[in-house]
């Protein structure tokens, strides 16, 4: 803006603007020059930056020829998520969820149900949007949330999904042996 303004005198013709002209450049120019250059090392030096954040070792792309009811969320587990320092089939995920991929520094892990998930991992999930507010609460959630917080639309779990596995994942509490599972079997 300075350098516009100090234009004017230029167009005017009036006495002595080309010395106002190249005034007003250079110390436009010496300015943005100084602060340019010495904000990021002030920034640093003040404690005000950050790392970036972590990027998955890979992407996960999906192309379709038609509409499709499923979105494909990416998920970094954090120290207080309620999946961190257990295993996949421990998850309690919604039924038609799928974990398509895990990320784990620069490795790709194939999702089984004996695989371990750890702080820092990238998960790579194919939902329903209506679940979306679920698997939230399993993958991004804090494990101290309580049932409370749990979303009003209907959870529909697999029969095989183990009682102390909904209780960890939703805080949902039943009456029931940690160790049964839905559908009764053990």
């Amino acid at each position: 803006m300075p350098i516009i303004l100090a234009i004017y005198p230029l167009i005017y013709g009036l006495p002595g603007a080309s010395l106002i002209f190249s005034v007003v450049f250079f110390v436009v120019l010496i300015s943005a020059t100084i602060q340019g250059s010495t904000l990021p090392w002030i920034a640093r030096a003040l404690g005000l930056t950050q790392p970036p954040p972590a990027t998955p070792a890979a992407t996960l792309e999906i192309t379709a020829l038609g509409d499709v009811d499923a979105d494909i969320v990416e998920y970094q587990l954090g120290d207080t998520s309620r999946a961190s320092g257990r295993r996949l089939s421990q998850m309690a995920l919604p039924d038609g969820t799928v974990l398509e991929m895990i990320t784990r520094g620069n490795n790709v892990i194939p999702p089984r149900g004996s695989t371990f998930l750890y702080a820092g991992d990238h998960l790579f999930i194919v939902m329903k949007p209506d679940v979306r507010e679920f698997v939230d609460l399993v993958c991004s959630g804090a494990a101290e949330a309580n049932h409370y917080e749990l979303p009003t639309s209907e959870l529909k779990l697999k029969g095989y999904t183990k009682v102390a596995d909904l209780k960890h994942s939703y805080g949902i509490e039943l009456s029931a042996n940690d160790n049964l599972s839905l559908d009764g079997s053990r």
